[in-house]
Formats: C-alpha cells, structure tokens, sequence
C-alpha cells in the first residue's frame, strides 16, 4: 500500500486554554499559547514568586495556561 500513500499530515496544539462548564461545553472561546494579553499577570506572578522559575523550570510567560487564567478571572 505504499505507493497508494500521496501524503501525511500532523498538527499540534500547544498551551490552549479551553474554559468549560460542568457540563464540559466551552464558555468561551479557547486563548491560544501565542495570545499574549496576560503579560501583565504574568509579570506579576514572577514577582509574587520569585522561585517560580527555579521551581517550575519555566518563567511565567503569556503562553502558559496559568496567566491566561488569572486574566480570564480579572477581565470576564
């Protein structure tokens, strides 16, 4: 069947944050890994733990699911 093959295709989906109900239907529409409106919180995060990035292995960055959350909390 080799020949019969004409092409292969992948895709991936990194950081997304897809917010659902208990019902797991989405709330909102998914914040994907390269939105980067939670800057802010991820700035303050770095400082609120210090040892964030020695702990985690990761700085805080707004494509990481934590931020996105804390911005969703304060902004909806």
């Amino acid at each position: 069947h080799w020949p019969a093959i004409k092409a292969i295709g992948l895709s991936g989906q990194m950081h997304g944050a897809v917010l659902l109900d208990a019902e797991g239907k989405a709330i909102r529409p998914a914040i994907l890994w390269n939105d980067t409106r939670c800057a802010a919180e991820c700035a303050e995060l770095e400082a609120m733990a210090p040892e964030l990035h020695q702990v985690a292995g990761n700085l805080a960055m707004p494509g990481f699911t934590a931020p996105k959350l804390l911005w969703v909390r304060r902004h909806e």
